[in-house]
């Protein structure tokens, strides 16, 4: 008997023992799974990860460009962000669930770039896929360029060229390390990287996507007309929106739209130059939402 259980015992060490061993090891916290070209490009192809779930809302929710119905609004009011930033109350960033709101929504695109970026820079690729890395590299660059500019315009303040170097902008997060601190650039060095990033991505990139879903030039150089435009140099603003529309101008004939369904504009149409969407943060569904007379009315007829 007393065998038995001293054969017990180093069993059950041996045994904690080498738990222990297989438990100490660690995998490799930098791996992300990234490992070839194509790995990279169906990261950059989930768009509800990429076109749909970093788009910020809150800035149009807030705005007085739509409103609600007064039924419409309390239904929102199990959760107080939605009220408060539809009316500027207090809590507009309030947690609840796993809402993670704008802020957190854009910085995980940024995140998605940025693992896409750092592994493409360590990969060694061939003559004949290097044309395939430059387009994933090109794309990358313009989605968190365009995430970038979302975090400015809503959360830092309007560009003053005057005040630009003192005015306190976003964290540039430029790599997937996430051991390296997040500091606030200013509104000069976070709209200079915003350009410079999409300057970069242009030569990378075709005229036209193979899908919708993917950045292009038309749709970069549109990008920079928008940057361009909020930082009031309106010059660069309306080259790059011509250099954007001499590769494609092609408009909806909304004579030919069926007016009495859902979705009479397919979200793929031919004006789409780059395919983004939202889930409709911070109010949801956006179907009880309505564009202002004022808005409406400030378009002219065409004849």
């Amino acid at each position: 008997m007393r065998q038995t259980i001293y054969l017990f015992i180093l069993f059950t060490g041996l045994l904690l023992g080498s738990c222990k061993k297989f438990l100490d090891k660690k995998d490799n916290p930098s791996y992300s799974g990234v490992e070839t070209v194509s790995d990279a490009q169906q990261l950059l192809d989930d768009v509800v990860s990429v076109n749909i779930s970093p788009l910020l809302t809150y800035g149009e929710c807030s705005s007085d460009n739509c409103y609600l119905t007064q039924a419409a609004y309390d239904g929102l009011s199990y959760y107080i962000a939605n009220t408060d930033t539809y009316t500027w109350g207090k809590h507009p960033f309030a947690a609840a669930g796993d809402e993670t709101g704008d802020w957190g929504a854009a910085y995980a695109g940024v995140l998605i770039m940025n693992i896409t970026l750092d592994e493409l820079g360590k990969m060694k690729v061939s003559e004949a896929d290097k044309k395939n890395l430059d387009n994933v590299r090109g794309s990358a660059l313009a989605f968190r360029s365009w995430y970038f500019w979302q975090l400015a315009t809503t959360f830092a303040k309007s560009y003053n060229e005057k005040t630009s170097d003192t005015d306190l902008g976003i964290p540039l997060r430029l790599t997937a390390n996430f051991n390296l601190p997040s500091s606030r650039n200013t509104n000069k060095e976070t709209y200079a990287k915003i350009i410079e990033d999409l300057e970069a991505a242009l030569p990378l990139l075709p005229e036209r996507p193979a899908f919708a879903s993917r950045p292009s030039k038309r749709s970069v150089y549109g990008m920079l007309a928008n940057v361009y435009l909020s930082m009031r140099q309106y010059d660069k603003a309306g080259l790059y929106a011509d250099s954007s529309l001499l590769i494609s101008h092609d408009l909806l004939d909304f004579n030919t739209l069926d007016a009495t369904a859902n979705t009479p504009i397919s979200q793929y149409n031919k004006e789409i130059s780059l395919y983004m969407g939202s889930y409709g943060r911070p109010f949801s569904p956006m179907y009880q939402t309505f564009v202002d007379t004022l808005l409406y009315d400030s378009y002219a007829e065409m004849i």
